[in-house]
């Protein structure tokens, strides 16, 4: 078939790379762009990417203009990671009928927190004939598809633990900012109780574990702790004073029918000394994986992507995650 046509909306540092991969990777072929920012509006964006042969595109902040105008396959969307944020948004593209791939973390398991709207994009896709899937590293990967995975050859799969270690110093200065850095203590933990700060879409990563293996379970427990330097550090971006906020320890659990539990852990932190994925599973066999210094989220979020563009423009229509497209 040939390449999908894709309106990229969002091209902050995560839909740039995205941006750039589906034209290095020529998985799909750039039709429109949209952004907010008035530094990037009206500007070319083969230019903006640096991407020359990506043709003539103006960047506009218009998406119900540029969904109208251009008639993509697929909406490639880096605009939020909340459903609330980007629910019209996701509406709007099914609308004009095109298939919508989202970074939004939420989108990955949705029915957790969101049901009703949820639901509405659900409905709204089967009756456009279209699919949209959340995607990315985390959540979408590294503690939910990876994990459903590696319990393939298992029987009695009794309990799953799976962590994200990352040193945080060697991230993106609004990944760094996302953790809580620099932050006291209890400005953290104010923000935390609002899900305001730290990692997103912890608690979607374990529904969708959890449903992948068909556990019947009903909510969560999740904890979010800030990470206190102990000596002066920081970046180019932050510097953390003895007492400051210097990372994030999150942790979340679902304890399904029949004891059986999910435990994921992720925990971002500067100079995290033993940074590394990792995925436990206590069954027959029991599986153990780490993989050293951990997988670089930035670029394989956009590699998560672009990777599925052809599938979803090829799924059966409504709302779906990972776990419902093929793995190759």
């Amino acid at each position: 078939m040939s390449l999908p046509r894709t309106l990229h909306a969002g091209l902050g540092p995560i839909g740039m790379q995205i941006l750039r991969a589906s034209v290095d990777e020529a998985t799909s072929q750039p039709v429109a762009a949209v952004d907010i920012n008035p530094q990037l509006v009206g500007v070319d964006l083969g230019r903006a990417a640096d991407r020359p042969g990506v043709g003539e595109i103006t960047i506009t902040d218009d998406l119900e203009r540029a969904l109208g105008d251009t008639q993509a396959d697929c909406v490639v969307l880096a605009t939020g990671s909340r459903i609330p944020d980007i629910a019209p948004q996701v509406l709007a593209a099914v609308a004009v009928g095109s298939n919508v791939v989202s970074t939004c973390e939420e989108l990955t398991w949705p029915w957790l927190r969101h049901p009703g709207p949820a639901d509405e994009i659900d409905r709204a896709a089967r009756d456009s004939g279209v699919t949209v899937v959340g995607t990315g590293i985390n959540p979408g990967f590294l503690l939910d598809l990876l994990p459903l995975l590696l319990c393939r050859p298992c029987q009695s799969v009794r309990k799953i633990t799976a962590r994200r270690i990352v040193d945080v110093s060697l991230r993106r200065a609004q990944l760094q900012k996302k953790v809580g850095s620099g932050l006291e203590p209890e400005a953290y933990r104010e923000l935390a109780a609002r899900e305001k700060v730290g990692h997103v879409g912890l608690a979607e990563s374990a529904a969708l574990l959890a449903s992948g293996l068909g556990w019947r379970f009903d909510g969560f427990r999740q904890t979010s702790k800030p990470v206190i330097a102990e000596h002066r550090t920081g970046t180019e971006h932050f510097d953390i004073a003895p007492g400051q906020v210097m990372g994030s320890h999150q942790e979340c659990r679902i304890d399904a029918e029949g004891g059986k539990v999910v435990e994921l852990i992720c925990h971002m932190a500067h100079g995290e000394p033993d940074p590394r994925d990792e995925v436990i599973v206590d069954a027959d066999p029991p599986v153990h994986m780490r993989i050293e210094g951990g997988i670089f989220g930035d670029t394989a979020t956009a590699g998560c992507t672009v990777n599925i563009l052809k599938q979803v423009v090829r799924a059966r229509p409504g709302l779906l995650t990972v776990k419902d497209l093929p793995v190759a």
